[in-house]
C-alpha cells in the first residue's frame, strides 16, 4: 500500500462512527485508503480513551506500536575475564 498522509481528525471521527455502526475495520480501512493496522490503532485509542483522545497533542504512535523490549542492564554486563 502506498504511503499516505496521516488520518485527519475528521477521518478518525468517521472511522469511530462507522465501527460503532458495525462495519468491519477492513472495510473502513479500504475506504480510507489506509492499512488495517492504522484503522485498528485509532479504533482502539477511541475505544479505550474516548473520542476526545483524537484531539490530544501527544502522539499515540509509540503506545500502540510493537517494539522490541529493552535489554536489562545486567544483560549488557559482561564480566572481565583474564586470559
Amino acid at each position: 500500500m502506498a504511503a499516505r498522509a496521516p488520518l485527519t481528525l475528521a477521518e478518525k471521527e468517521w472511522l469511530y462512527a462507522e465501527k460503532l455502526r458495525g462495519r468491519s475495520l477492513s472495510a473502513i480501512a479500504a475506504e480510507l485508503n489506509c492499512s488495517h493496522e492504522t484503522a485498528r490503532k485509532w479504533w482502539r485509542i477511541a475505544r479505550d480513551h474516548g473520542r476526545v483522545s483524537f484531539q490530544r497533542k501527544e502522539t499515540w504512535s509509540s503506545r500502540y506500536r510493537r517494539v522490541k523490549p529493552l535489554r536489562a542492564c545486567c544483560d549488557l554486563w559482561r564480566p572481565h575475564t583474564q586470559t
